[in-house]
């Protein structure tokens, strides 16, 4: 597992956890206030939407850069690349750079990849942290790629955004 897997994964496992323990609280009071009038299974059905909707609306970290060299000019930065866990979603792609270049995602669907250049292929101005959404689904797999080299990636933060989009 790579650091940035699992620096997304410890905030993920975090956030299910709070997430968890909030829902415990519902499912508590739900069963106080209808004990009488309601059965496990409707209470369990109750749990299983506030469930459904903490999953989407909650951002997933999916991948961390801190003040990291860049690699070699046009390859991969992260190792693996990274999936999606909702589908569609969107990915939020927060991002600063010690120097101009194009950034890029590079996304692979059943073995073909295709480049895309984000901020229409305008070079991002160096040390200006910028933020970009990019749409992805079931199938996909994502990875960044910038045009240059020879300075640091200052930040790159990735996270899976659901409905809250």
């Amino acid at each position: 597992m790579s650091r940035q897997q699992f620096e997304g994964s410890k905030t993920s496992r975090l956030l299910a956890k709070e997430i968890e323990e909030k829902l415990d609280k519902i499912r508590d009071a739900l069963d106080v206030a209808l004990s009488t009038r309601a059965s496990e299974a409707t209470l369990n059905s109750i749990l299983a939407q506030f469930t459904g909707i903490a999953q989407i609306i909650i951002p997933l970290a999916k991948a961390t850069i801190f003040n990291t060299a860049l690699p070699a000019a046009e390859a991969d930065w992260l190792d693996p690349a990274i999936t999606p866990t909702n589908s569609p979603s969107y990915l939020r792609i927060y991002v600063c750079v010690a120097v101009g270049g194009v950034l890029r995602v590079a996304r692979t669907v059943g073995g073909v990849t295709v480049i895309e250049d984000i901020n229409s292929g305008v070079a991002l101005v160096a040390d200006s942290a910028y933020m970009f959404t990019v749409e992805w689904r079931i199938g996909d797999s994502i990875n960044i790629r910038y045009s240059t080299t020879a300075a640091n990636i200052i930040i790159l933060r990735i996270d899976e955004i659901g409905a809250a989009e």
